[in-house]
């Protein structure tokens, strides 16, 4: 089950939130640094960074994180993890001094893992339920699943694009459409945040019947599909961030993370406000 944190006492002290991504928190200080795509590290600072910065403005919240020592380091309250240390000695040390733990990776397989190894040491972690996690790693179940379901699915193949969307046991709010800008050899140079109105409510009734279907999928998570002529398919899910977020903040012109407290609080996070249409915003993801 999702997170249900009861804060005791002044709800205005100041509550530390273990921020771990994957990749920039060390996931991978075992590895030769040029075995690392230099694109799939920016992306992930990129990331890190987007969302540190949005729990950091939210008052009365301590942001901590852990680095590896040879990307560049945060900003914010930051370990470092030095060559031959194991990253989930230190994670494990942040993760027992945090109220909270919210894992962070680009792939589901990986975030479904953290989440796990997280919530043996702690039950505040931000993620969705372990059962969504682990469907939403698996591409044949999940689109089985979806297919059952009534959602339209398909292959990846095709004009890829995203839904960054706010999922919530009562509904989703669809936040934007993201549509990427692709190399010859299929990787993202950039993505356009906010790139196209929902004019008819299409894509919000896509997000909403995704999330209807598989349970436990809450907070923030990014829906790939693929844009067809007056229609829309289902290719996977990111149950969690997606690289769109890096340009969230300013295509809504609102903190995407405002509503962290009500779900630390209650277990669930809140409707989101009427919000204006969204402004694209282009965030680039490669040199």
């Amino acid at each position: 089950m999702l997170l249900a944190l009861r804060l005791m006492g002044d709800e205005r002290r100041s509550m530390r939130v273990f921020l771990c991504e994957y990749l920039t928190a060390g996931g991978f200080r075992a590895a030769p640094l040029e075995a690392l795509a230099p694109d799939r590290v920016r992306q992930a600072l990129l990331l890190r960074d987007a969302l540190a910065r949005d729990l950091e403005a939210i008052p009365g919240v301590t942001v901590v994180l852990a680095h590896d020592d040879r990307l560049p380091a945060p900003e914010t309250l930051s370990t470092a993890v030095p060559d031959g240390t194991d990253p989930w000695v230190i994670w494990t040390e942040l993760a027992r001094q945090a109220n909270v733990v919210w894992p962070v990776a680009l792939e589901p397989a990986r975030l479904a893992t953290m989440a796990s190894s997280f919530r043996h040491l702690t039950p505040h972690v931000i993620a969705p339920s372990a059962d969504a996690l682990a469907l939403t790693a698996d591409p044949l179940r999940l689109s089985s699943l979806l297919a059952r379901a009534g959602v339209p699915v398909a292959d990846t193949r095709g004009a890829p694009a995203s839904l960054s969307v706010l999922a919530r046991p009562d509904g989703t709010t669809l936040l934007g459409v993201n549509i990427p800008d692709l190399a010859a050899d299929g990787s993202a140079r950039a993505i356009t945040v906010g790139a196209r109105p929902d004019t008819n409510g299409a894509l919000a009734a896509l997000a909403a019947a995704v999330v209807e279907a598989v349970p436990g999928l809450l907070g923030l998570v990014d829906i790939h599909i693929r844009l067809q002529p007056g229609a829309a398919t289902v290719t996977g899910i990111q149950p969690g961030p997606g690289l769109a977020y890096a340009g969230l903040h300013r295509s809504r012109g609102i903190n995407p993370l405002a509503f962290l407290p009500a779900l630390i609080r209650e277990g669930r996070p809140p409707r989101m406000p009427h919000l204006p249409p969204p402004q694209p915003v282009t965030v680039c993801l490669s040199d």
